[in-house]
């Protein structure tokens, strides 16, 4: 009997009511955190804890990070994930193209890894390999 694929969603993180019937589907989630400073609009901040919550599991976090980023917002990420569980990994990915220093990204995976176990700095690949 062949064997289902591995199903991958990528995700908002904002629908914690509607994950629980695709989860047991879904083996892997990539769950974004859009913090206001650098997308603009409101914090998401109760909706991804929620959803977060459900798929802790099978989930890694990513925050995407420009020169407008607040050190306050992106505390307040790692906060959450450390919260539910801090082996969380957690991947910040600046914005393409790059407008942030190696310094930043560096002091940022630092205060992360002082709350979290897996800390991973990743350029947008979707960007270099032109499929925005």
């Amino acid at each position: 009997m062949p064997t289902r694929p591995d199903i991958y969603l990528e995700t908002n993180g904002t629908l914690p009511d509607e994950i629980t019937a695709v989860e047991p589907l879904v083996d892997m989630v990539a769950m974004d955190i859009k913090l206001p400073s650098v997308y603009g609009g409101r914090a998401l901040w109760d909706e991804h804890t929620a959803f977060l919550a459900k798929v802790a599991h099978k989930t890694f976090v990513k925050v995407v990070v420009g020169r407008s980023v607040s050190m306050t917002e992106f505390q307040q990420a790692v906060d959450l994930i450390a919260a539910i569980d801090p082996s969380i990994p957690l991947v910040i990915q600046p914005v393409w193209p790059v407008e942030v220093g190696a310094a930043l990204l560096l002091d940022l995976q630092a205060r992360a890894l002082a709350r979290l176990q897996h800390v991973r700095i990743i350029v947008q690949q979707q960007e270099i390999l032109g499929m925005p």
